[in-house]
């Protein structure tokens, strides 16, 4: 997958898009193990983990994820699909206080829709 974090994370949301919510959180683990913190400091992976884990009605493991989104730096998410915006959605519901879900949902509308900040 040419180690590019955005190509982890299309197959993580091709596998939950059909469902398959183990293999998606399996994807993003390995990422989320790497010692590269390039990969393990990505937000978005674990965005995406708590998500699918909130999916297959793992709530604890969901808790856990989104608190370790909440350490991430915020500088490594870049998020551009449209299905992060559920993803961010289900983050903020599960965690109101994290601010930083509404700049990635931002980054996502800039990088889709092509709509810019005044």
């Amino acid at each position: 997958m040419r180690d590019e974090v955005h190509s982890y994370l299309e197959l993580a949301v091709d596998y939950g898009n059909s469902g398959a919510w183990d293999e998606a959180i399996d994807v993003v683990e390995r990422l989320i193990q790497s010692e590269d913190a390039r990969w393990s400091t990505y937000p978005l992976l674990y965005y995406y983990a708590g998500y699918a884990s909130q999916q297959k009605k793992a709530e604890e493991d969901a808790a856990r994820y989104y608190q370790q989104a909440r350490k991430m730096p915020p500088d490594y998410g870049f998020p551009f699909q449209l299905e992060m915006i559920d993803v961010l959605r289900a983050a903020m519901e599960h965690e109101p206080t994290d601010a930083m879900y509404s700049e990635h949902v931002k980054r996502v509308v800039v990088a889709e829709l092509g709509f810019e900040d005044d």
